[in-house]
């Protein structure tokens, strides 16, 4: 249902281009043009995915080495139970699967939320700066080990899933 990728910033411009569909050709066969439109942003500041990936950088340390990972991504896919459901309920999922997210890693961090209905299967694309605060020099940090902890990770799913059953959807 889930899935996490951290990357680096040199993979941020590509994904931000897949995300918002910045481009008409697709290397992702498929992506079905007609579809496209159904997507949608959940994080309608005006602002694109790159700009709101460097102000965030620029607000906390990042060490700047190539291999750093200054951006994790989520992939939700759509449960089966909702595949018939009607746009404005998968949308409520998504939605809901956005808040959480925002909650667990911090809504100021959250640099893309995108609902993406013109694949295969519908699914949401969260890419988030995985922050901590340094309490050695008093600040925050960049830093995917500290925020994806191996606890973090073990958590993950069951935490969603109960977050999402009390609003969504009820596995039957």
């Amino acid at each position: 249902m889930a899935h996490l990728k951290k990357n680096t910033r040199g993979a941020v411009p590509g994904l931000a281009v897949h995300f918002e569909r910045k481009t008409d050709h697709h290397t992702n066969k498929e992506i079905d043009v007609s579809k496209t439109y159904l997507n949608q942003e959940l994080l309608a500041d005006g602002s694109d995915m790159l700009s709101r990936f460097n102000a965030r950088l620029n607000d906390v340390y990042c060490m700047q080495r190539d291999d750093v990972k200054a951006l994790a991504t989520w992939i939700v896919t759509l449960p089966e139970e909702l595949a018939e459901a009607p746009y404005e309920q998968q949308s409520a999922f998504f939605e809901e699967t956005t808040n959480f997210l925002n909650e667990r890693y911090g809504q100021e961090n959250t640099v893309a939320a995108v609902m993406h209905y013109d694949e295969t299967t519908p699914h949401l694309h969260y890419a988030f700066v995985p922050v901590v605060f340094d309490n050695k020099k008093s600040r925050y940090k960049v830093s995917a080990k500290e925020v994806l902890t191996r606890h973090d990770l073990q958590t993950f799913h069951d935490d969603l899933d109960q977050d999402l059953k009390r609003c969504c959807y009820n596995d039957q």
